[in-house]
């Protein structure tokens, strides 16, 4: 793929490229072009490891630089940095159900790029012979399957049971320069093919300790005391390797681990309060009593993983003869590379069958995405009711989609993609490639939402689990020989017509269910219910979930002590002392905060600093600080204490901890300071009855999407502040979707300076002997609320100037502005508590200039439309420097219904006021 421009091309991890062994580790013997499947990518990891990280190998496992991808070679399995633009793209991983987008150069000039979902793939393999190296090409995925029988994250049944398999342990045949060594292991390391790591320059440092001792390139250490059995050294004589290298022959699974999930949904209640779970270990002679499942389905069969042909004729069909040696045969066989067409039903609903290399995954997800033949929830508003309906078409140019209202067939509506209401993080509904259990009845869920069934075990157990499995592994291993029959691994019958994946949901809500036989089912979408088995089946694709952070508590309870030390950023304890002149940089921070607008102007915000005092009740500094109002009216005070917390505020229920000797002199200097130094478009209220607390409303810059809008957030002080940064909670007035990356729907907001993102460099993180509320409130404003909201996350910030982020900002840009003019009717409705006069003298005091100014200004964008369908080369609405270029025709509803409630509120202000 070669660049265009000076662009880095797109390339991701998973993908296979072509490339050369140049500056390979370990060096080639013969510098040659062959093919690398994509480890790591720069984009993907400069936020996760720190500046200095050095592996060890510098040459190959150093910190990427931008425009890096770091990949392993096939079939020499080195490993090698290069520059995303010195490769070529062979192939693409996707499977059903992925979203995926058509490259911006095909898609329609100033719209985000084409969207659809994959619904079939289609592989061909590149394959190579562990041993005698002959190659077969253009195999259909179809035609193999996975050298072992079965691997972690399988699904198998037993009676009316389904369940996972956990963990397995392997018992491997190896050919060594000396002959057959026979190691067990359990964890997944042994696979058929040479041990790279026991021949390259590492000498075998790459395998465990244990299995190198088994292969005898070490001898046991004194020292070592690990509880887990040392693998059985069991040499079988025999003439030597043909190479002087070690090969996995064969690879035998003498126990597998399950975990039984959930039960056949089709039984009685009385047959399910009946039937006993499976036990939980597996013996391979026992596995004929087991089924198994979920290899009937769609596998990845990534470059490097190890295969074999599903039986002798298919590979005689393909001229592979099979080897032989030690008296074992070698079936298994080298993926290569690979080449994949997918079927992708786009957002019209129209279809194509592409090469995957013509497509790029579409991770970050618009909370109002959809595609046709899912479900989704209409609200025109509010206050409206709710509507399900089924998904028949969108068009992502005008933010618009046809939506079927289900069990109403005839009835078929035109929408606007922002009253999709976004999906809940924490309900689950189908998708394509989704395994479901099938019962004959309604499950009681509505849709769009499904039941999740499943008891996926406790990650903590792991460890004793793999510890317990190689016990018993070894003991089997100890008493059975290695060529000892073993039963296989039952295959699907028609009689499991209870479980299956998702293969199609119809343009009336029914869905296609494929059974692991084969065979395909039409079920009601209330008789499914979706499997969750604890593994993540992602893919290196699975899409951005936005409300998904978890956060840790930022502050211990212990921490609330007078004791605690103050550190600085070199670590050593700082006198309290040194920073009696806090207040005297007050004059300074107010020239560099007033008017801020940008990042820098920020870090030069107030230096915080302390001095010595008591936790007693903080003095009431002399309200004032009055300035004259957006629109010019009666001044507003933008700091004052009122006499009581708000019952809605946000941290109201918290229960006040202690506080330390710091707090109250600090807490006392900070107030001086957001008296003087407060922007005119930044109010903050505190209260004498919770001291911990604060509300501030940031009113919107403009130039930006938030303009004249009003943004409420309530902040928390922990008792041992400033040596923790406050606690934010940020009050979301949409149905879920978010109008900022930083900014989320369950009150989270992401800023370096609050402790709840990791900044690039120190200077951006929470210095209690330097950072300031002050700070805080203006960072919200100015590294927040900007023009550009889309690039703020970080994940994105890289596609600033491409035409697919530029597309999808102006996208972001007019979805933010609709949301927040009717923050503004929201406000008017229902006052903020505590800021009830400053809201209406804002929005109606002065003849409602400012409110009459948000109407005039959504009106323009309202009638450049309308001229854009009389004369269509007009692209931009006649607003002058428009932070939206365009509105959609989805938009233009939406905005109109706020525009007309703000109007409303307008006109009640006048017959007020006559």
């Amino acid at each position: 793929m070669p660049s265009q421009n000076g662009a880095i091309p797109n390339i991701f991890v998973g993908d296979v490229v072509r490339t050369t062994s140049e500056g390979a580790y370990p060096p080639p013997k013969q510098v040659a072009e062959e093919e690398g499947y994509v480890l790591r990518v720069w984009s993907e990891e400069e936020d996760l490891l720190p500046d200095d990280f050095q592996g060890g190998e510098p040459s190959v496992d150093r910190k990427l630089e931008k425009g890096e991808i770091g990949m392993v070679i096939w079939p020499s399995h080195a490993r090698k940095i290069a520059p995303a633009s010195s490769v070529t793209l062979i192939d693409r991983t996707f499977g059903v159900g992925d979203v995926v987008q058509a490259r911006a150069s095909t898609s329609r000039a100033g719209a985000a790029p084409r969207t659809g979902m994959v619904t079939s793939t289609r592989k061909k393999l590149r394959l190579r012979h562990i041993t005698t190296g002959q190659e077969a090409h253009d195999v259909p995925a179809e035609h193999v399957r996975g050298v072992l029988g079965i691997l972690p994250g399988d699904h198998v049944a037993y009676g009316d049971w389904v369940g996972v398999v956990e963990s397995t342990f392997e018992d491997a045949m190896v050919a060594t320069p000396s002959g057959l060594r026979r190691i067990c292991d359990v964890g997944g390391l042994l696979t058929v093919g040479e041990m790279e790591e026991l021949h390259g320059p590492s000498g075998g440092s790459g395998l465990p300790p244990m299995i190198r001792r088994a292969l005898g390139f070490e001898s046991p250490s004194e020292t070592d005391h690990s509880r887990r059995p040392v693998m059985r050294q069991a040499i079988v004589k025999g003439p030597p390797n043909r190479e002087s290298v070690h090969t996995v022959l064969s690879v035998k699974q003498p126990i597998i681990a399950v975990d039984w999930l959930a039960l056949n949904q089709k039984m009685s209640p009385e047959q399910s309060a009946a039937s006993k779970r499976p036990k939980r270990f597996w013996y391979s002679h026992e596995e004929d009593e087991l089924i198994v499942l979920s290899q009937a389905f769609e596998h990845d069969y990534p470059v490097g993983d190890k295969v074999e042909f599903v039986n002798p004729t298919i590979a005689a069909q393909h001229d592979m003869q099979m080897d032989q040696m030690h008296g074992i045969d070698v079936t298994g066989l080298h993926v290569l590379s690979r080449s994949t067409q997918v079927d992708v039903l786009w957002q019209d609903a129209t279809t194509s069958t592409e090469h995957s290399t013509a497509l790029e995954p579409y991770t970050i997800l618009d909370e109002h995405d959809v595609w046709p033949g899912e479900f989704a929830s209409y609200q025109p508003g509010h206050e409206a009711i709710a509507q399900v309906g089924v998904v028949q078409s969108v068009d992502p140019f005008e933010r618009t989609a046809r939506l079927r209202l289900y069990k109403a067939q005839e009835e078929v509506l035109s929408v606007p993609l922002f009253d999709i209401r976004p999906r809940s993080s924490e309900q689950a509904d189908l998708r394509l490639g989704d395994t479901v259990l099938i019962a004959d009845h309604c499950t009681g869920t509505p849709p769009p939402m499904v039941p999740t069934l499943g008891a996926p075990g406790d990650d903590a157990n792991n460890a004793q689990l793999h510890e317990q499995l190689s016990m018993m592994g070894m003991q089997v291993c100890a008493s059975r020989r290695w060529d000892a029959d073993s039963a296989k691994l039952r295959q699907p019958s028609e009689s499991v017509d209870w479980y299956g994946v998702v293969d199609a949901i119809g343009s009336d809500g029914s869905v296609v269910v494929k059974l692991p036989a084969g065979r395909k089912v039409v079920e009601p979408y209330e008789h499914l219910s979706l499997l969750d088995d604890g593994f993540d089946h992602g893919g290196p694709h699975a899409p951005w979930d936005s409300d998904q952070d978890d956060d840790d508590e930022m502050t211990d309870a212990s921490l609330t002590s007078d004791e605690i030390p103050w550190v600085g950023e070199d670590g050593e304890e700082v006198d309290e002392s040194a920073f009696d002149d806090w207040m005297d940089v007050e004059e300074e921070a107010k020239q560099d905060i007033d008017g801020a607008t940008s990042s820098g102007a920020v870090r030069r915000a107030t230096a915080a600093s302390l001095t010595n005092g008591t936790a007693d009740k903080v003095d009431t500094p002399p309200t004032g600080g009055a300035v004259g109002g957006l629109s010019g009216t009666t001044p507003i005070e933008r700091f004052a204490i009122l006499e009581s917390a708000p019952r809605d505020h946000a941290f109201l229920k918290d229960e006040p901890r202690g506080v330390s000797r710091f707090f109250a002199t600090r807490l006392q200097k900070e107030f001086k300071a957001l008296q003087s130094s407060l922007p005119d478009s930044i109010l903050v209220r505190g209260y004498e009855d919770r001291q911990d607390l604060l509300r501030v409303l940031i009113i919107g810059s403009k130039g930006t999407p938030f303009e004249d809008a009003p943004i409420l957030i309530d902040f928390s002080l922990k008792g041992d502040y400033p040596h923790s940064p406050p606690v934010a909670h940020y009050h979301s007035w949409t149905a879920g979707d978010r109008v900022s990356p930083n900014l989320y729907h369950d009150g989270k907001v992401c800023l370096s300076l609050l402790g709840t993102w990791a900044g690039q460099e120190s200077s951006e993180s929470w210095t209690p002997s330097r950072s300031t509320l002050l700070q805080v409130f203006v960072s919200i404003q100015a590294l927040v609320l900007v023009s550009r909201p889309y690039f703020t996350e970080p994940d994105l910030e890289q596609t600033s100037g491409t035409e697919a982020g530029e597309a999808n900002s102006r996208l972001y840009n007019e979805r933010v502005y609709i949301a927040t003019r009717s923050f503004v009717k929201r406000v008017l409705d229902k006052p903020i508590l505590g800021l009830e006069d400053e809201l209406r003298e804002l929005y109606l005091g002065s003849d409602a200039k400012l409110l009459q100014s948000i109407i005039k200004r959504a009106e323009e964008l309202l009638e450049g439309l309308e001229m854009q369908a009389v004369r269509p080369e007009l692209a931009v609405a006649p607003v002058e420097e428009p932070v939206v270029h365009r509105l959609s025709r989805g938009g233009a509803i939406v905005l109109h219904r706020a525009v007309e409630g703000l109007k409303l509120a307008l006109r009640s202000k006048a017959a007020a006021s006559a």
